[in-house]
């Protein structure tokens, strides 16, 4: 979730949009108004990202995020062409 509000952040810069706050009160106020759960990234997490097959994504932030939804067993809301061809991850969009 952190990695996706980082994201975000930087999307809000670089478009003409700007947030006009620092990033850590933007987190805050992006996790008290939507009702958002941060994740940790646990021993289980870190080490079902490392065992994923190649075909999710190279990118280990990537297969963090991946890794977290097959353990916690949401699905991935994603427009990651890589993500949604994968068959070890239940994506949405």
């Amino acid at each position: 979730m952190a990695t996706e509000i980082q994201t975000r952040c930087k999307v809000n810069t670089i478009s003409e949009q700007t947030v006009d706050t620092s990033y850590q009160e933007f987190i805050k106020l992006v996790m008290n108004s939507n009702n958002y759960h941060l994740q940790n990234i646990t021993p289980e997490i870190a080490e079902k990202s490392t065992s994923l097959p190649d075909e999710v994504s190279k990118d280990p932030a990537d297969r963090i995020i991946a890794a977290t939804s097959i353990i916690k067993k949401v699905p991935l809301v994603t427009a990651d062409k890589n993500l949604i061809k994968s068959k070890s991850i239940e994506t949405i969009w």
